[in-house]
């Protein structure tokens, strides 16, 4: 890494440069190259691009002899008026020994256009506006030319992946959290439970925004996964809360009494299981690799505001709404359930105590059958 830091301080790195070739003939025609260079300049003169080396932008080193130098001078700095004019600036252009196979291909007459992009439009949103600003004027210059163009580079890659990425990650957030949705309304049968089990998870989302912003971290391919896991891991905090405070105000229709009760019963509870959920994800915190630092904090600090959020804002949204109905409490008593809920709370307890008496039996008959006169025999082995 030290070699390949000192190799990038004294070369320099292409990892900004924008490459777009074209091959075809017509290029070379008056009124095409006349439109080629007003497309190479449009492009040098946008905001974020340092410089563009091309064939209507190349320069050549013309010698003052009155003061004992080179100056660089562009080759079309007067353009041609007709094309006998053109093409004798294009051999001279083609006979530039510097740019030789590095512009021009001189066996099929394939041409590029170089585009250096400023390192700080690079690693920033700025970066998808200007690649696609570039992608429409090649556009409006293909279609009044005909001659295709073919976009290289890594800073249009990384435009394209970057797009694919975030449109991506957005489908994914919408569809969980249009899961979620269903399975609160197959589950309670209500539009209020959905609707305010969303809104904390929206506000979860939101926050998880807000502290990218306050630790001035970028959202990459992990942060951009925080909003989906949060719905995930969000609405279990929800169901809990919202079956107990059924089930208390069932016991004794208190409204008030059932919110209390859901906090002081449920709320350890959620506060377990969170922070060991946390604490899972904080482990990417001593890795070595920034992103997954960046991610670990993230993910732990949202999942812990999520319990917070689903431990406060439920009880305030309930205690202003009237006490549940009948209608609403219908999931409890829900028959596919009932031989689920009688299978962990019967047997698996039953059988629990049996096993283990088992257990204690077989050890103990086979303790009886060890014979003790056996024992230096095997110590001695």
């Amino acid at each position: 890494m030290v070699y390949f830091r000192n190799f990038q301080r004294i070369f320099g790195e292409d990892g900004n440069v924008l490459a777009i070739g074209l091959k075809n003939d017509k290029v070379y025609q008056l009124d095409n190259f006349r439109k080629l260079h007003a497309l190479s300049q449009k492009i040098n003169q946008a905001e974020g691009v340092s410089q563009v080396l091309s064939l209507p932008l190349m320069y050549y080193l013309d010698k003052d002899t009155l003061n004992k130098q080179f100056v660089p001078r562009l080759i079309f700095e007067n353009f041609p008026q007709n094309q006998a004019r053109l093409d004798s600036l294009l051999g001279f252009a083609l006979n530039q020994r510097f740019y030789q196979g590095l512009l021009v291909n001189p066996e099929n007459g394939a041409t590029a256009i170089l585009i250096s992009i400023k390192k700080e439009v690079l690693n920033s949103s700025g970066r998808q506006t200007l690649i696609r600003d570039i992608e429409d004027w090649g556009q409006a210059f293909s279609a009044e030319t005909g001659i295709d163009l073919h976009y290289a580079g890594i800073p249009f890659v990384r435009s394209i992946v970057t797009g694919q990425v975030a449109s991506e990650l957005q489908m994914l957030l919408v569809l969980s959290a249009i899961a979620t949705a269903v399975i609160l309304f197959a589950f309670f049968g209500s539009w209020v439970a959905v609707v305010f089990s969303m809104i904390i998870i929206g506000v979860v989302v939101v926050w998880c925004v807000g502290f990218l912003g306050i630790f001035g971290y970028q959202i990459t391919i992990l942060t951009g996964l925080l909003p989906p896991i949060l719905v995930v891991i969000g609405i279990p905090n929800c169901v809990y809360l919202l079956n107990k405070y059924h089930q208390e105000y069932r016991i004794h229709g208190n409204q008030m009494k059932a919110l209390s009760r859901i906090i002081n019963k449920i709320g350890v509870v959620a506060l377990i299981t969170n922070a060991t959920t946390a604490i899972g994800f904080a482990v990417f915190i001593f890795m070595d690799h920034a992103n997954l630092k960046e991610f670990g904090i993230i993910s732990s600090l949202c999942i812990l505001c999520t319990f917070l959020l689903s431990i406060t804002l439920l009880p305030i949204f309930y205690s202003f709404l009237p006490p549940p109905s009948a209608k609403a409490m219908r999931h409890l008593d829900r028959r596919p359930l009932t031989p689920a809920h009688q299978l962990f709370s019967h047997k698996c307890f039953r059988l629990s105590p049996n096993c283990l008496w088992r257990g204690k039996y077989y050890f103990n008959f086979f303790a009886d059958r060890h014979d003790p006169n056996s024992g230096p025999f095997f110590y001695a082995r």
